[in-house]
This record gives C-alpha cells, structure tokens and sequence, in this order.
C-alpha cells in the first residue's frame, strides 16, 4: 500500500507514514472511504492517531484525544505527530523579478546622469571654455555649432570654413600660450533668471607674449534642448556684418566664395543710374573672393573684407573683343537708321527704341533728331538722296566701360549723294560724295540688349 498523501510506499505495519509522517490509520481511512452519494459524512477520525472515532465519543480511546479538537470527517492531510519528520521547501524569488529590479536601478541611474551631464554640457560657462578651446588649438571649424546664426546662404557652414581659411578673419588669434575666461555677467543672478551672459577671454600670445581680448555674449532662446535644458548660443553680433553692399553695373551676376547672390539680395535702392546693389544682410567679418561676370566684359575677381554697414564698387572691366565689334557695329546700324528715317521724313518714334527708355535721355535724342531731319532735308538747294555706312575700319575702333556705361569710338564712313538745283536753268546735278569722321557713342546693357545714352552722328 502507498501513502495517499505523498504516494511513498509503506512498510508492513507501519503506524506513521516515513515520508510524510501520516498516520497510517488516516491514509486507510481516506482510501476506504467512499466518494460520491455513497460518502459517510458522520465517521471521524482522531487527528492525532488516526484511530476511528466511536459516534457520540467525548475523547479518542486510543489516544485519549478530545474529539471536538479535531472535527475533521475525511481529511486531505492529518497533521503530522510531534517529532513526525516534515518535508518543508522554500521557494526561492523569481528570476523575472531581480531583472525588473535591475532594470528600475539602472533606470534611476540612467535619468540622474541624463540631468547632470545635461546641465554641464548646456551652462554658459562650458561652452565659454569650449570655444576658448577650439581657439587655443585653432580648430575653428568646431566653433559654427556654437554660434547663434542660420545655416544658410552667407552664414552656412560653408562658408564659415572658406572665411576661417584666409588670412584675415575676426576669430584666428595666432598661436597661443595660455588663456583665461572671466566672467562678467551680474553677480548674483541666475541662468533661469538671465537672457544673456557675458565673458571675457584673454589669450596670451606665443613669442610676443601680447594679451589678447576677445569678448563672447551668449544668449538664452525661448526653446530648450531635449526639453528640460536652456539652450545658449554665442550672439553673432562680433563674428557677422550687418548690411554689407556690392555694387555693380546693371545686368552683372555676383558670386561670393561660389555663393550666388541672386535676386533677393538686389535692392530697389536706384540712387545710382546704370548700376545695381546687392545688400547681404548678414555676412561673416572677414576676407572673400568676389567674381562679377557681365555677358560682354572678362570676369572681375577680387579679395573684399567685408564689415558692418560698409561696401565696395566694381566697375573695372575689360570688354572682350567681340563685344567691342558687336558695339561697333550696333553704331553703325544705329546711325544708318538714323539716317533712313530722317530722309523719309518719319518722326522719332520710329527709331525711339534705339535709346534708353529715361525721360530725359528720350526727350534730348528727340530734339537731336528733329534739328538733323530738317538740315538733312532742306540745306539750300542740295537734297540727300542716299546714305550709306561703310564698314568700320578695326583699327580705329574701341571701347571701354566706365560707371557702368560703355563708350564706344568708331570712325565711320558715310556714302552719299545730293541734288544740285540751278534756278536759271532748271538743271538739276545730282553729286556722290562721301564723308569720314569719328563717332563717340554711349552705350548701356540693360535685359539683354544695348541702348545709346546719348546722341552722336556724322553731319553732311
């Protein structure tokens, strides 16, 4: 027979089971007693001896036991008799449960140094000592994220490193010694409480031994890093120019170290006839290359510095020849038209597109124009019949740009042939002649094509 409780087998016997200490009159009680409708709810037995208990008994007669001790009709389990061997087992935490634990630490430490490297990397005064630094081992490069500007156009990293790479520029001290940072925001205020912090850096120079100063400001914005940290840059204001100009004849196209500055640069500023300003608002101090391109001339380069609220000129160009011949030639065509339209009597509309669209310049070619119909047509008795423009001799033609306007000087000869009337005798002569002179004209590029600025024609 086997222990019902914990199934060990069981000596001939036996009062006490030797694996779990029941009693062997209890297991015999559980295995004999029926399951079901059939169960005898009335039979007991004594707990501590496992001896059948006798209906209506007060105490146990084997044991002496009092029966109301131990009420138990069919138990699972009788406790066992003192000094009756126990098995007993300790259950051990989970291994789910110490990696939780873990984990919370690991966490908890995880948050506490986000914070404390946070507040470090993000005070004023660090920074202060990082661009120091950056300085000190001239690693300018690593000073644009520090600085409160756009990365974008003049103000691009790019650009930055271009600047940093001349020899002139408003960060580079030269080879240094040591250095010290002060500070010298007001006492007794707060980075939460501040919008800016100041501090003064002063390098002492290799060699020379001379102390530099360089003074940073930084300022607070609104928005925060990572949410929970104030966010310092270096204020712009010792690094940028602000509203540097660039003027240029009319048309030119302007790059600055390969950055084109196009139409959002022009200003509508027309103090300057023939020519156009381009003003950048924001530009790092320091040294650039500059290169003006104009459809007709050989590209202008030239170094600038740029600084606040200052500008330069380029107007200094040398025309390529064959725009030399183009405008040459463009005089002699204008003069031709000149011509044809005079001898057919036609009014200055029809060649008022050969000159610059301003009032006062159309307005002066007008009455140029008129005073030439009436002597081309009417000198005594002579009438011109034909004019003609010869080529222009390569020799004697030239052309050069000055504040933005070309001048261009072409001899030109002119065919031509008059009418000689006699009144005595009705006869009328007709004479060809030709005549040569030198042509000064003024031109303008404007939009793609070429406008005289004043007048100028060989008389006959």
């Amino acid at each position: 027979m086997n222990c019902s409780c914990c199934g060990k087998a069981l000596k001939p016997n036996s009062r006490f089971c030797n694996g779990c200490g029941t009693p062997i009159a209890v297991v015999s009680a559980i295995q004999s007693t029926p399951v079901g409708p059939s169960a005898m709810p009335d039979k007991k037995v004594c707990v501590h001896c496992g001896k059948m208990l006798k209906p209506n008994s007060h105490f146990c007669n084997g044991c002496g036991t009092p029966v109301a001790a131990a009420p138990i009709t069919r138990p699972v389990s009788a406790a066992p008799r003192p000094g009756a061997f126990s098995a007993t087992f300790k259950r051990e935490p989970p291994v789910q449960k110490r990696k939780m634990n873990i984990w919370a630490l690991a966490c908890v430490a995880g948050v506490v140094l986000f914070f404390v490297i946070g507040n470090v990397v993000t005070d004023p005064l660090y920074l202060a000592k990082t661009y120091a630094s950056a300085v000190y081992k001239q690693r300018y490069s690593s000073i644009y994220p520090l600085l409160d500007v756009r990365n974008e156009g003049l103000t691009s990293r790019d650009v930055f490193e271009k600047m940093l790479s001349k020899s002139t520029n408003n960060i580079s001290v030269g080879n240094i010694v040591n250095y010290e940072i002060i500070e010298s925001s007001r006492p007794g205020s707060s980075n939460e409480q501040e919008l800016s912090k100041n501090y003064t850096i002063q390098y002492v120079v290799q060699d020379s031994g001379v102390t530099r100063t360089q003074r940073i400001t930084f300022v607070r914005h609104k928005d925060n890093i990572l949410l929970f940290f104030p966010k310092w840059k270096i204020a712009a204001d010792s690094f940028i120019a602000r509203n540097y100009s660039i003027i240029v004849p009319s048309g030119a196209e302007v790059m600055i170290d390969n950055v084109r500055l196009g139409s959002k640069y022009l200003s509508t500023d027309k103090t300057r006839a023939y020519y156009d300003t381009h003003v950048i608002p924001d530009i790092f101090i320091g040294e650039y290359e500059v290169q003006v391109s104009l459809p007709f001339a050989e590209t202008n380069k030239r170094n600038i510095r740029a600084s606040n609220n200052n500008s330069v000129t380029i107007d200094d160009f040398k025309l390529r020849d064959s725009s030399v011949v183009e405008l040459t030639r463009k005089l002699a065509d204008n003069n031709q038209k000149i011509y044809s339209a005079a001898m057919s009597g036609m009014p200055f509309q029809a060649i008022s597109s050969l000159f610059l669209s301003e009032a006062s310049i159309q307005q002066n070619a007008e009455q140029q124009y008129k005073s030439f119909r009436e002597n081309i047509n009417r000198t005594g008795n002579r009438v011109l019949r034909t004019a003609f423009l010869a080529s222009t001799e390569s020799s004697s033609r030239q052309a050069s740009i000055q504040r933005g306007i070309i001048n261009v000087t072409a001899a030109l000869k002119v065919d031509y042939a008059k009418e000689n009337s006699n009144w005595l005798n009705n006869n009328v002569n007709i004479v060809e002649n030709s005549t040569q002179s030198t042509v000064r004209v003024q031109f303008v590029y404007q939009n793609g094509q070429w406008y005289q600025t004043g007048w100028s024609i060989i008389r006959l």
